[in-house]
C-alpha cells in the first residue's frame, strides 16, 4: 500500500487532472482511479486513527505507571529514612558513634552548618532586628549573632545541632 503522502499527492494531481480533462471518456477514467485512491486514503486514515489510539492509550497507561512508582519511589523513600533514623537512634542509645563493616562505615556525627535557631514569635520582633526591605525581613544573621554572643531575646533562641547517620 501506498503512504499517506503518496496517497493524498496522487489524489491532489488527479483531481487537477479531472479539473483541465475535457473528454468525458477520460474524465469518467480519472475519476474512477479517484475513487480507488479515496478508498486506499480511507484504509491508510483507518490506520493512522487505530495507531493514534494505541499510542495515546499507551502514553495514559505510562503516566498511570509513572505516578505509580513516583508514589512508590516516596514510600521507599520514607521507608530508608525510618530505618536510618532508627539505626541512628539505636547507635545513639548504646553510644557508638562509628561503626565499620566489611561494605560501609557508619558514623553518627553533628552536623555541621550554622547552629539551628527558632524564632518562636516573628510578629513580636522589634524592628530593630529587621532587614529594611520593599518586604520586611527578619536579620536572622543579627538575631543569631546576639543569641550567640549570650543576650536573651524572647523572640528566639538556639537549638542543640542536630545529627545525622553517614553511610559511606
Amino acid at each position: 500500500m501506498s503512504s499517506l503522502f503518496e496517497i493524498t499527492a496522487n489524489l491532489a494531481a488527479l483531481e487537477d487532472l479531472i479539473d483541465r480533462q475535457e473528454d468525458p471518456a477520460d474524465i469518467e477514467k480519472l475519476v474512477l482511479e479517484s475513487l480507488s485512491l479515496k478508498e486506499q486514503l480511507k484504509e491508510k486514515v483507518e490506520s493512522y486513527a487505530g495507531l493514534i489510539q494505541h499510542l495515546e492509550g499507551l502514553a495514559e497507561l505510562r503516566k498511570k505507571e509513572s505516578d505509580r512508582l513516583a508514589k512508590l519511589a516516596k514510600t521507599t523513600e520514607l521507608k530508608a529514612e525510618r530505618l536510618r533514623e532508627a539505626l541512628k537512634n539505636g547507635l545513639k542509645f548504646v553510644q557508638v558513634e562509628k561503626v565499620v563493616t566489611n561494605r560501609y562505615e557508619v558514623s553518627v556525627r553533628k552536623n555541621g552548618g550554622k547552629t539551628p535557631m527558632v524564632i518562636t514569635e516573628e510578629n513580636i520582633i522589634p524592628d530593630e532586628w529587621k532587614k529594611t526591605k520593599t518586604v520586611v525581613e527578619l536579620d536572622k544573621d543579627k538575631i543569631r549573632e546576639a543569641l550567640e554572643g549570650g543576650e536573651l531575646l524572647d523572640f528566639a533562641h538556639l537549638k542543640d545541632r542536630g545529627d545525622s547517620l553517614v553511610i559511606k
